[in-house]
């Protein structure tokens, strides 16, 4: 398995991402040309350049463990804005409105909690990656979110194959390609009945749910087999 690459670079000052597409090509398992770029507003900050590396070179591990040696993450480069002070290698064909993943600072709603935006259903790939700095500088955030390695192979997933979340508390259902309502899970192969539980003591007693296909279905629970087998969503 070839090893981990990182080449920093010069050279942008966009401050927003569009749809451009990913210049991240995978040939015989190997990812080439991930880019990863740090916003224009982050610190300049070397601790930072660091802990991405560490945080891909954990992760190409990862991928290639639970791909089953099939796939593994073989070189990449970092975007460095040109506020920072240190002379890096200048940039050629890479720009911030490609990148695969963005270092930038928080949200109010997502906090320090990495994530994949996507716009598009399942199976169609998402726009970028966004991590924060505080994620990959204090370690401690770890405890919460999962080592380096496994949140970017999870976010990864979601990125390049359009996955979704197995479960989804905000968003438990969505609109299929073939335009039915299906509740968030591990797999759409996953038959069962959607049941709603009733004001009951015994968990068992349960009834059909009522779809308003105008707006989110009013379940809360998908029962796939007897009711000690279900899914709570």
């Amino acid at each position: 398995m070839a090893t981990w690459g990182v080449l920093a670079l010069l050279g942008f000052q966009v401050f927003f991402l569009t749809t451009e597409a990913s210049m991240v090509k995978c040939n015989a398992g190997a990812y080439d040309d991930i880019v990863i770029a740090i916003h224009p507003e982050v610190p300049e900050d070397v601790v930072l350049i660091e802990k991405i590396q560490k945080m891909v070179k954990e992760a190409t591990r990862e991928l290639f463990n639970a791909t089953r040696q099939r796939l593994y993450i073989k070189s990449g480069k970092i975007l460095i804005p040109k506020t920072w002070s240190r002379s890096y290698k200048n940039r050629t064909r890479e720009r911030y409105e490609k990148a695969d993943v963005v270092i930038a600072k928080s949200f109010l709603r997502t906090g320090d909690a990495p994530y994949t935006k996507q716009y598009g259903g399942c199976g169609e790939k998402g726009q970028y990656i966004h991590l924060t700095p505080n994620f990959l500088i204090q370690e401690d955030l770890t405890s919460f979110y999962g080592p380096y390695g496994k949140v970017f192979v999870h976010e990864w997933a979601h990125l390049r194959w359009g996955v979704f979340e197995e479960h989804n508390i905000e968003q438990p259902f969505y609109i299929s390609g073939k335009h039915q309502i299906e509740a968030t899970r591990c797999s759409v192969n996953i038959n069962g009945t959607y049941r709603r539980p009733q004001s009951s003591q015994n968990s068992c007693v349960t009834r059909p749910c009522s779809v308003d296909h105008g707006h989110r279905p009013v379940y809360t629970r998908l029962y796939f087999l007897p009711c000690q087998k279900s899914l709570l969503l």
